[in-house]
């Protein structure tokens, strides 16, 4: 009885830590890209990099022994600045 309840609760916790990517898509990301077909445009280089380091800290976080670009390509994400890119094309029928 005891053991099992200690697996049950690990499980639990596997399960939280494995919804972190989601988490970090849901709660951090959307902020990031919140309005981002206004302001994308018009947006300076630094401020971009200033994004993106926001997502290089998440990504390395989720994934802390790969690279930034090792670790999009596993867990799915792409850039920001890509992200923004597609977004605008959406919206503007491309």
């Amino acid at each position: 009885m005891l053991m099992s309840h200690i697996l049950s609760k690990c499980a639990k916790r596997i399960y939280c830590i494995w919804n972190i990517q989601y988490i970090y898509c849901s709660v951090v990301r959307s902020v990031s890209e919140y309005a981002c077909a206004v302001w994308h445009p018009g947006l300076a280089n630094k401020l971009s990099k200033d994004i993106q380091r926001v997502q290089k800290r998440c990504v390395k976080i989720i994934c802390p022994k790969l690279s930034y670009s090792a670790a999009l390509e596993k867990s799915g994400l792409v850039r920001l600045d890509t992200r923004r890119e597609y977004i605008l094309g959406v919206l503007s029928g491309k």
